[in-house]
């Protein structure tokens, strides 16, 4: 009913890292062979199930730190691509979340 999603600074997120999308798992579970970051092996959830079980939840992106600043203006962007951002998932397949973040956008004055 609730997910939580920490979002990293290229964007990705559960390990599904930039140039995971799309992907032909329809397990739920599946096995990540050649993460970026160590550990290069991982488990991770599949696109395929959030979209089975998350469609319906409460979803909160969490990008806290000026590390994820590329991250967060990325997300804002119209018309960014998920392949080089797998968190646009959420906006380009409709998900309904919530933005949480200690980041405010440089271009609008407060």
């Amino acid at each position: 009913d609730i997910l939580f999603v920490g979002i990293g600074e290229d964007g990705h997120f559960a390990s599904l890292f930039p140039n995971s999308y799309p992907s032909s798992h329809e397990e739920d579970i599946i096995l990540v062979e050649d993460s970026p970051k160590p550990p290069s092996k991982r488990v991770s959830v599949s696109y395929a199930a959030l979209d089975r079980y998350c469609k319906e939840g409460d979803i909160y992106l969490l990008l806290f730190g000026e590390g994820k600043r590329y991250a967060y203006e990325q997300l804002q962007e119209e018309g960014g691509d998920v392949r080089s951002l797998p968190s646009r998932y959420f906006l380009v397949h409709n998900f309904h979340f919530t933005l949480a973040t200690d980041l405010y956008d440089k271009r609008k004055k407060q």
